[in-house]
């Protein structure tokens, strides 16, 4: 019985790990999928708030309005999280397709603070697009 109870917990043990780990990748790449669909439906203001404060004090809400029209997101496809650090960073990669059909790479680096994440910086061009295939030669 003892042998059966000390499985148990196991099992509950690395389920419970498995599920937090799965939460901890999944909430700073939901906030990425926010902010890509708010640029492709030209929802400035609901992208810019995912932004941290200290992004948003680099570039105002005019010079991101501009960004977001003349990069027309027309679809999006996010491949990598990565979470680490004590304070609760975290980089996203994925691809997106542009209103001209080209494919250019995104890179979104977050940071945790409290409960939210809130992006700091990203990329989107076709040199991110570049950097990902040459790291996966």
């Amino acid at each position: 019985m003892a042998k059966k109870t000390i499985l148990l917990i196991g099992s509950i043990v690395v389920t419970v790990s498995a599920l937090s780990c799965c939460g901890m990748l999944n909430a700073p790449k939901e906030v990425v999928n926010e902010h890509l669909k708010a640029w492709a439906d030209k929802d400035y203001e609901k992208a810019y708030a995912l932004h941290a404060p200290t992004l948003n004090e680099e570039l105002s809400l005019e010079q991101f309005k501009t960004h977001v029209d003349d990069y027309r997101i027309m679809s999006f496809n996010l491949t990598s999280v990565s979470v680490s650090g004590e304070n609760a960073s975290a980089e996203i990669k994925g691809t997106v397709i542009l209103e001209s059909g080209e494919k250019w790479g995104c890179r979104y680096r977050l940071i945790q603070r409290g409960d939210e994440w809130r992006i700091i910086g990203y990329d989107i061009s076709p040199g991110a697009l570049f950097e990902d295939e040459e790291e996966g030669d």
